[in-house]
């Protein structure tokens, strides 16, 4: 897992990265891109990135796509993906774009996507709106299904070559050891905590390695409601920050919670791309995985000033026995799954 980035001040007091993206940086870094924005910049949710709204009135930024000449540029965090890592993201996108998959790729100046300034990475997008994805609406998820097969369609074509694989040791492993070694775990529950995950993480690498012969490609690697948005004409997918290689089910698992679902989603998800049913009895492993890494990312993030804002529940006595009873739960849940497949 990277190492959140932490300066000292003048003060001999450490200060989280994102305090130098000062609204005059951010106006001077799209400035020596080549924009000419707006000075009112509103900024958007995100945790793991910094993201902001911004309006260019110049006839070069118009973009098909962008509303009212209104452009998304993100600060990616420093030290979390190396540059040649970003710049797969992107390319992953505009081979989709190309592909008339609905995402939103980063707008290119003189063939460059990916820009530096003050030590940040960052890129724009056009700006584009929608409603929230409705779990459970059958529509929405039949055109889900449909658009996720013709995006692992495009996926299986080629492999990355810098991103991660969403496996236990690149995954799981570094955000456990960020986790044992953060303050905010107490020191009675430590033991427990890294036992029940140490089980969890063990059932999700026999569980792989029983299945290790099935396909491993390019995903979204998020692909929960929360960046799918629906626009009227279908769906949008956004938010490929976290793509990464792994079976194919990592982009479906979170969209289906009943084996209704299951059925409608893959069945129209075969009119474009052929799914291994297998993959299935991944969905609780790639669930435990999820598990550990979301406690890793908050232990590792905890300097940035945004998180103890929205999170101020994490951490203590009662949230790590929760999260040791879960952990308990899920190793179950995986070894379930697999003495179902016999």
């Amino acid at each position: 897992m990277d190492h959140d980035q932490t300066e000292l001040n003048d003060d001999g007091e450490h200060t989280h990265a994102y305090a130098a993206l000062t609204p005059d940086a951010i106006l001077s870094a799209l400035e020596a891109a080549g924009w000419l924005p707006e000075a009112a910049l509103q900024p958007l949710n995100s945790f793991e990135n910094r993201v902001y709204s911004f309006r260019d009135e110049s006839a070069s930024a118009t973009v098909s796509g962008s509303s009212n000449n209104r452009f998304v540029v993100k600060f990616y965090r420093p030290q979390r993906w190396r540059p040649e890592q970003i710049q797969e993201e992107h390319d992953f996108l505009f081979e989709l774009a190309d592909t008339d998959i609905p995402v939103i790729a980063p707008i290119k100046r003189d063939g460059i996507s990916l820009f530096t300034a003050n030590g940040f990475s960052f890129a724009v997008f056009p700006q584009r709106g929608g409603r929230p994805f409705e779990t459970g609406n059958e529509e929405q998820l039949a055109i889900m299904g449909r658009t996720a097969g013709r995006l692992h369609a495009v996926a299986q074509q080629k492999q990355f070559r810098c991103r991660e694989r969403l496996d236990v040791l690149q995954f799981a492993r570094p955000a456990l050891a960020a986790t044992m070694a953060s303050p905010l775990l107490p020191g009675h529950l430590a033991q427990s905590y890294q036992t029940a995950a140490e089980q969890v993480l063990a059932a999700c690498e026999q569980q792989l390695q029983r299945l290790h012969d099935v396909n491993w490609q390019r995903c979204h690697g998020d692909l929960h409601p929360g960046n799918i948005l629906w626009t009227g004409d279908g769906v949008l997918l956004i938010d490929f920050d976290d793509c990464r290689t792994a079976p194919a089910v990592q982009d479906l698992w979170m969209l289906a919670h009943t084996a209704s679902e299951r059925a409608l989603l893959i069945a129209e998800y075969e009119n474009f791309c052929d799914f291994d049913w297998r993959e299935w009895q991944l969905a609780e492993v790639f669930r435990g995985l999820r598990l550990v890494q979301y406690g890793g990312w908050l232990a590792q993030r905890w300097g940035d000033p945004t998180f103890p804002r929205h999170f101020p529940w994490f951490g203590g006595d009662s949230y790590f026995a929760g999260q040791i009873s879960m952990l308990r739960v899920q190793c179950d849940a995986i070894r379930d799954s697999c003495q179902a497949d016999g």
